[in-house]
């Protein structure tokens, strides 16, 4: 996007020594750089956009990162910055109709920090560009290599810390796929192998799906949200008891449904299951959401 306006683009650390490896959501931290940054370079006409890094280290095995996003852009004026992160609030007509959108970005993005508990603010000079940051506080991960394969580079496969998940190379990952459509499991299972995950295995309703997991041990587990005999919900909260009657560290379970209505994300995540993706599935949004848990080869 840059490259075709013309801009320059840089990343840079106000500090690399010492920074940590940090245990948090990437797909979501992502997905808040992106859109500040598609921002900036959409509302630059010239000059350039800057993103810098910081860091504090703090008590408690913690660290607070502050991403400040920077740009030559439009800017926004003075009374009308505290509004932009309203959902549907844009800060002048005529920009809506030179640069379209509706405000609604900065809105989720914002939501999506909160969420977090973090803070999100901007700071501007109209008609000389603006610089958009937010600050997040993360428990600070311990990168332990462990596994060296086939004189490839070695990849981190775990995070020694008490209580976090562990990080795998897609080959090691073993997936259970619970998905009543046929269609779909071909779909969901030809995309995995794409990316190399091999250790897969496929039920057409939650009961199979709470079965399969009473005897195998799965890393992750795909659930469609409705199936015969279980539904997703229902199958996700057996699950749920196994595992605490067993002692074993929750299993993460991506939620998979066609059903897009406010609330549904939350219906899942007070189901017991960790993570939500709507269909039709976005094969790039199931990478990403799969990072959080296995390392993929470039």
């Amino acid at each position: 996007m840059a490259s075709k306006k013309g801009l320059s683009l840089s990343c840079g650390y106000a500090s690399q020594d010492n920074f940590p490896w940090l245990n948090g959501d990437p797909v979501r931290i992502k997905r808040v750089l992106n859109n500040l940054i598609g921002n900036a370079i959409k509302y630059t006409l010239e000059g350039k956009v800057d993103i810098l890094v910081e860091h504090e280290l703090l008590p408690d095995e913690k660290v607070r990162v502050r991403c400040s996003i920077m740009d030559t852009g439009v800017g926004v004026a003075k009374g009308k910055q505290d509004l932009i992160f309203e959902k549907f609030s844009q800060e002048d007509e005529t920009i809506t109709r030179k640069f379209g959108g509706t405000g609604l970005g900065l809105a989720i993005t914002k939501d999506i920090v909160d969420m977090m508990s973090g803070d999100i603010g901007v700071s501007s000079e109209e008609g000389k560009g603006s610089t958009f940051w937010f600050e997040i506080v993360f428990d600070i991960g311990h990168a332990k290599v462990e596994k060296v394969v086939e004189d490839k580079p070695v990849v981190p496969a775990s995070i020694a810390k008490e209580n976090t998940k562990d990080i795998l190379a897609c080959a090691d990952a073993r997936i259970l796929i619970a998905e009543d459509h046929n269609l779909n499991q071909i779909l969901i299972k030809k995309a995995l192998t794409r990316m190399g995950i091999v250790h897969i295995d496929l039920v057409e309703n939650g009961q199979l799906a709470v079965d399969a997991y009473q005897k195998n041990k799965y890393d992750i587990i795909l659930m469609d949200c409705h199936m015969p005999e279980k539904n997703g919900y229902d199958a996700t909260g057996d699950i749920r008891n196994v595992e605490m009657k067993r002692g074993d560290r929750n299993v993460p379970i991506i939620a998979l449904t066609a059903d897009a209505m406010v609330g549904t994300r939350e219906k899942c995540i007070e189901a017991g299951m960790t993570e939500y993706i709507s269909k039709p599935i976005d094969v790039k949004l199931l990478k990403e959401t799969l990072t959080q848990w296995i390392v993929f080869e470039e």
